[in-house]
């Protein structure tokens, strides 16, 4: 899907967003900001790569301070989480993927106490979203037409699994999204010490 969506907007500036929702955590509260694998990937691009990440930092960190502590701990941002989108070299997560083809991408983590504020406070979730809006404008779309990794779109790719959202093979595809679903959390509790499980 990412291929098919890359050849399907030529020309206009993109940026892939994977938002994720993460358990509480006993000892913090923190949205983490998953761009690991653009460091990983990009390393001709250090320039956009500190813009980027520090607008996002800033802007996350600025719309999260006047929210109510969890427990004792204020709301900030962390760009440098365990949960940062790079699984190694086993497995892809989507943010690699959008990475690896071209296109600026971050993984956002965000604690349950954190979604439920943002989804009750609609000025908070304008502002939220702001801070994305914001990057996208002013850093994503003016880099775009000088960057230094080119897109790498497959057309056979984009277009030879369409029998997935035809609905041909959901059963299986089922079955092999609840199976990476618990091999994410798996590598969750691993990385953070913890012990949640899916409800």
């Amino acid at each position: 899907m990412l291929h098919a969506w890359i050849l399907n907007n030529p020309g206009i500036p993109l940026m892939h967003v994977d938002i994720h929702g993460k358990m509480d955590r006993k000892d913090s509260y923190e949205l983490d900001l998953g761009v690991a694998c653009m460091y990983k990937h990009w390393d001709k691009d250090l320039e956009f790569q500190q813009m980027f990440v520090a607008k996002l930092t800033e802007g996350f960190n600025r719309v999260l301070a006047p929210l109510p502590k969890w427990k004792e701990y204020k709301a900030k941002c962390n760009n440098e989480p365990y949960l940062n989108g790079n699984w190694g070299s086993e497995i892809r997560t989507m943010t690699e993927q959008a990475i690896e083809l071209g296109v600026p991408s971050i993984q956002l983590e965000i604690p349950l106490k954190m979604r439920e504020t943002i989804y009750k406070d609609s000025t908070l979730l304008k502002a939220f979203l702001g801070v994305i809006n914001d990057v996208y404008a002013n850093v994503v779309a003016p880099y775009w037409a000088t960057r230094q990794i080119a897109l790498r779109p497959n057309e056979e790719i984009a277009f030879s699994d369409m029998k997935y959202i035809n609905g041909e093979t959901q059963e299986a595809t089922k079955k092999d999204l609840t199976k990476k679903i618990l091999e994410y959390v798996e590598w969750e509790n691993k990385q953070t010490g913890t012990t949640e499980k899916i409800i």
